[in-house]
C-alpha cells in the first residue's frame, strides 16, 4: 500500500499542475490514509492535526504530533516529517507557517468544505498573499476509480461481512435479546479479519477490530431505520434489519450491508414485500456497467 500511496501523490501532482495549483494541503484522515499510506493516530478528536502538504515541485511533508512520530515511520513512505509539541513553539501552525515560506505558492488547494475549525483559522492565517482553492473535486475523481489494492480490501471486507451477518443470523431466535446478535457478529468480523491479516499482511499495523455501534431494529422497532441495538427480546414472526455499515471495516474501507431476517417464518404479506426489494435491487445492480 506504500507503493499505491505514492502512485497516487503522482497522479495528483499531475492534476494540480493541470490546475495550476502549486500545493496541495491536506488534513481529512481519509485523504491521509490515501495519500500518505498513515493511519489509527489520535488527531483532530484530540486536538491533535496531522497535516499532509503535497508540493508541485518538491517531496512531499507530513506535519505530525510528536507523539505519533514512531507509528508515522512504521508506516508512511513520507520521508519528511516534521513534528510538533503541545504547548512548544507554536505547534503545527508554526511548522505550517514556515512551509508556506519556504515554498511560497501563489494557489494553494485544500478540501476546503471540510476544514474543521480548529483547522480553518490558522490555514487561512498561514497563507494571507495565496489564494486557497477547493481541490475536493480532484480528489473524488481520483477515488472514484479504485486501484488494485483497494479492490482487494473491499472484497475482504465482504468476506468479513459474510461471515458477520451468518453469525448473526445463526443467534436468531424467539427469546434471545438483540444484542447476542451483534455480539456473535463481532466475534465472526473480529476473527476473519485477522485471518486475513494473518495470511496477507501478519506484519501490519492494521487492526481486526472496528469501533462502531451496531444498527438493528427487530419488531415494531423496524421503521426506526438507525436505531442502535437494545436488548429487546426477539418473538417469534418478528422482522429483523441488521445493518453493520459501520461494523465490517477493513484496512479503513467500510462494507456497507443491510439484511433482513425473520424469527422464524414470514408472512405473506412481509415475503411478498421482500420479494420486490428483492427485485428492485436485482435490476439496479443489471444496470451497473462503464458509461
Amino acid at each position: 500500500m506504500k507503493e499505491a500511496s505514492a502512485r497516487r501523490r503522482r497522479e495528483l501532482v499531475e492534476r494540480m499542475a493541470a490546475e495550476g495549483i502549486d500545493l496541495a494541503l491536506l488534513t481529512e484522515p481519509d485523504s491521509i490514509f490515501y495519500f500518505a499510506h498513515l493511519w489509527g493516530y489520535l488527531g483532530l478528536e484530540n486536538n491533535r492535526p496531522m497535516l499532509l502538504a503535497v508540493p508541485r515541485a518538491g517531496d512531499p511533508v507530513l506535519i505530525c504530533p510528536a507523539i505519533e512520530l514512531a507509528m508515522a515511520r512504521r508506516m508512511t513512505d513520507v520521508s519528511d516529517i516534521r513534528v510538533w509539541v503541545d504547548g512548544v513553539d507554536g505547534e503545527w501552525p508554526a511548522l505550517l507557517q514556515a512551509l508556506l515560506e519556504a515554498e511560497r505558492p501563489r494557489i494553494v488547494g485544500a478540501e476546503v468544505a471540510r476544514l474543521p475549525g480548529l483547522v480553518a483559522a490558522p490555514v487561512r492565517d498561514a497563507l494571507p498573499r495565496a489564494k486557497l482553492v477547493d481541490i475536493v473535486s480532484i480528489l473524488a475523481e481520483m477515488r472514484m476509480i479504485k486501484d488494485a489494492e483497494e479492490i482487494q480490501a473491499f472484497r475482504d471486507g465482504g468476506r468479513i461481512a459474510m461471515a458477520m451477518g451468518r453469525a448473526a443470523e445463526a443467534k436468531v431466535a424467539p427469546g434471545v435479546p438483540e444484542y447476542e446478535l451483534t455480539l456473535a457478529a463481532a466475534e465472526a468480523g473480529v476473527r476473519k479479519a485477522a485471518e486475513l491479516l494473518a495470511r496477507d499482511d501478519p506484519d501490519s499495523l492494521h487492526t481486526p477490530h472496528y469501533g462502531a455501534l451496531p444498527i438493528l431494529q427487530s419488531g415494531q422497532d423496524m421503521c426506526l431505520a438507525n436505531r442502535r441495538v437494545t436488548g429487546r427480546v426477539l418473538e417469534a414472526g418478528d422482522p429483523i434489519l441488521y445493518c453493520f455499515c459501520e461494523m465490517a471495516t477493513f484496512k479503513n474501507y467500510r462494507t456497507a450491508f443491510d439484511r433482513a431476517v425473520f424469527v422464524g417464518s414470514a408472512t405473506d404479506e412481509q415475503a411478498r414485500i421482500y420479494e420486490a426489494a428483492i427485485a428492485a435491487q436485482k435490476a439496479a445492480m443489471a444496470a451497473i456497467r462503464p458509461g
